[in-house]
């Protein structure tokens, strides 16, 4: 995606894109339009972050203890929902609705 990047933290985030990308691809098998794909990517490296969260001690620690619960949620800025990730249907659902006015 980008080369020679001296910013680790840049560079780790772009990792994550990278390899969101490549799950979204490997999810659509070719048959994903550009949209699909993007939305797609979107929703894999949100379930990326959520999965490196994990791997901070002070979040581990926490979730090791139930102090916390880490709930994959992505904003479809076009609909207004905001969904979540449902681990049993592997994907993600609306937790809210917005209807969109007349005016919008």
């Amino acid at each position: 995606m980008v080369e020679k990047i001296d910013d680790e933290e840049i560079s780790s985030f772009i990792n994550v894109a990278q390899e969101g990308l490549e799950h979204a691809k490997a999810r659509c098998s070719g048959s994903c339009t550009h949209d699909e794909l993007l939305r797609r990517s979107e929703e894999e490296i949100v379930l990326l972050s959520s999965e490196n969260l994990k791997s901070y001690p002070s979040v581990a620690a926490a979730l090791a203890e139930n102090r916390v619960v880490i709930r994959p949620w992505l904003f479809d800025m076009e609909s207004g929902e905001l969904l979540q990730y449902n681990p049993d249907f592997k994907e993600f659902v609306p937790i809210t609705s917005h209807k969109k006015s007349e005016n919008a």
